[in-house]
């Protein structure tokens, strides 16, 4: 049934999926280019103000509990992999964030 002025064209469903796919495709490439043109760009930026910080004396990273347990040789023989995992388990619960914490020693049960 044809209504006057009106036509509409039907499409395969094959080419409906690929043009689809298609745009899906060309659309994620497009934001691959995009986010990696914006990390050339600020690039810079990040390593400037990391030399303006060495310049000036200040330290790159707050010193943690945790890694100064390790460096004195707490004897408990974790690593800092394990250390870290548990800080932020013990953090999620608490409510806080790692760095707020203070982990003085860690025993194996």
């Amino acid at each position: 049934m044809k209504r006057k002025g009106y036509d509409m064209v039907r499409y395969d469903n094959l080419f409906v999926v690929l043009m689809g796919m298609g745009v899906v495709f060309f659309g994620l490439i497009c934001i691959i280019l995009l986010t990696m043109a914006m990390g050339k760009v600020l690039q810079p930026r990040k390593e400037l103000t990391a030399v303006k910080e060495a310049a000036k004396g200040k330290a790159s990273l707050p010193e943690t509990a945790g890694t100064d347990m390790l460096a004195k040789g707490s004897g408990s023989g974790i690593r800092p992999e394990i250390l870290a995992i548990i800080t932020s388990v013990l953090a999620g619960e608490m409510g806080v964030a790692p760095f707020e914490m203070n982990i003085i020693d860690i025993k194996r049960v």
